[in-house]
């Protein structure tokens, strides 16, 4: 939802239809885990695999010139297919959407003509520790060597060791809360200069989780620059 957003206001503010445009994104752990899981309340015990919600908001401003007045600029996108890897454990988020961040970013670098050398940080939504891995050892199985690029928003909103989060973090407010925290200042000053951002979403309702249906998942990306 992060990136989905900050393609939909660049485009509009890109074609002319308005001259700033906000992307803004949140979510809220306990929410979450009432639709999708189980209600705090009831106690139950998570899998290693699960991820926690994050609960918190982020957000950019598009204008005409440059991303938040900042020097930063939206150069390019690659919007998500679906991609259905056959997952149906709701506590395997990452698993489910690591072939998605794959298709998507295997698209751009073929569409752009671009390479994993071209940028200084690839950045994953939420796929947490686990989907972290997979999605690096599905890139190995393509000859694509990421891990001294690749980082995930999901293992960085939380400390592995001090915090019980299991798989880390999750949800679109933990990309919107590091992106627009932490990264997006790293741009502005120059210690990073061109970044991808790929943010994934597992399409699922809980009607379909209660049917062991599979968990098809979309990665949408969207390609940070410096300008000069």
């Amino acid at each position: 939802t992060a990136i989905e957003s900050i393609i939909l206001a660049s485009s509009m503010v890109n074609a002319g239809y308005f001259g700033t445009a906000a992307a803004v994104t949140s979510s809220h752990y306990c929410s979450a885990e009432r639709q999708y899981r189980t209600p705090i309340e009831y106690g139950a015990q998570r899998a290693p695999t699960a991820q926690w919600t994050v609960t918190g908001a982020g957000g950019v401003l598009m204008t005409e010139n440059s991303l938040c007045d900042s020097h930063i600029a939206v150069t390019s996108a690659t919007l998500g297919k679906v991609v259905d890897f056959g997952i149906t454990d709701v506590n395997n988020m990452g698993a489910a959407m690591a072939p998605a961040a794959l298709d998507t970013l295997l698209r751009y670098f073929k569409n752009s003509g671009k390479c994993a050398d071209n940028f200084d940080l690839i950045l994953t939504g939420d796929l947490g520790w686990e989907g972290s891995a997979i999605f690096c050892d599905l890139l190995h199985a393509d000859g694509i060597e990421v891990d001294d690029k690749h980082t995930d928003c999901g293992t960085m909103i939380f400390s592995r060791h001090t915090q019980d989060t299991h798989a880390g973090g999750s949800g679109c407010g933990c990309s919107g809360v590091v992106m627009s925290a932490y990264f997006l200042p790293k741009l502005a000053s120059g210690e990073i200069k061109d970044m991808l951002l790929i943010g994934t979403g597992a399409m699922m309702s809980p009607d379909a989780l209660k049917q062991g249906q599979n968990i098809p998942a979309i990665g949408h990306l969207v390609r940070l620059k410096r300008s000069k």
